[in-house]
């Protein structure tokens, strides 16, 4: 009884953590960056500037990647330690957050500017909203599916857990995390792969975009400029592996206190 109702506190106060770490990454992008981005790139003065290009370039993908960095580390664990049940609720929180991003941006953008005509909006704008939530939304199933297959499934068959207790086994046999890159261990491997994921679709789609619209660079400044791009890319993966890692770490250490505190 102790046990599911420990179990049931974790839950809301995950649950609580969650939504408040959606909200403020729906409200940085919306009502930070977006406003910032507008006032800039519409004023001839800024439209070059450095300040723009690392808005652009640097806080953008930082604001973008936070978001999916922490949102994995959320559905992995809770995924990991209570499974299919309690996950349901924090895939539509995702869902909705996902979709507040896109549309809450555009509409601050319009009230900014100015509200495109109706061909325009139902044409270009709202398929490529729905294209955006699409993408994540199959990243999320990405994460999920590699938490079942990378990790889950593969601990439940080295061991048997005590009923009803699975998660709380298995999620105390992955951590703590002794080793950043021993990738024997399953949560290890987990979190590489959930940090690929975001990461490979922003190095793919700069690819396509610079294969099929921009073209080879023609001038060393260019050539360097493009594989700071790239190296950038590459440097997502490796700070979100260690995000992933650091993140799911911190949130086995709260539980273990949380436990000790209410079974004292």
């Amino acid at each position: 009884m102790n046990n599911a109702l420990f179990d049931e506190l974790c839950i809301k106060r995950a649950k609580k953590n969650f939504l408040t770490f959606v909200i403020a990454c729906v409200a940085i992008l919306a009502f930070f960056y977006m406003p910032t981005y507008i006032l800039l790139s519409s004023n001839v003065l800024w439209r070059n500037s450095i300040i723009l290009f690392l808005l652009t370039e640097l806080i953008e993908p930082l604001i973008d990647f936070s978001f999916y960095w922490g949102s994995f580390a959320f559905l992995i664990y809770i995924y990991l330690r209570f499974g299919k049940k309690h996950i349901k609720h924090f895939v539509i929180l995702y869902g909705v957050a996902t979709v507040a991003r896109y549309f809450l941006a555009l509409f601050v953008g319009y009230l900014m500017m100015s509200f495109p005509n109706a061909k325009t909006f139902w044409g270009e704008e709202v398929p490529s909203a729905l294209f955006s939530f699409l993408m994540d939304g199959l990243q999320m199933v990405g994460v999920l599916l590699l938490a079942e297959f990378s990790c889950r499934r593969p601990m439940l068959r080295e061991k048997s857990y005590p009923k009803n207790s699975e998660g709380e086994g298995m999620v105390a046999d992955c951590f703590p995390i002794e080793g950043l890159f021993h990738f024997q261990k399953p949560i290890v491997k987990l979190c590489f792969f959930a940090a690929l994921i975001p990461a490979g679709l922003k190095l793919l789609s700069r690819l396509y975009y610079d294969i099929f619209f921009i073209g080879l660079p023609t001038e060393v400044g260019e050539w360097i400029l493009v594989a700071t791009y790239y190296i950038g890319d590459v440097a997502t993966l490796i700070i979100g592996y260690f995000v992933l890692l650091y993140v799911l770490q911190v949130f086995y250490t709260k539980e273990v206190q949380k436990k000790i505190e209410f079974e004292s």
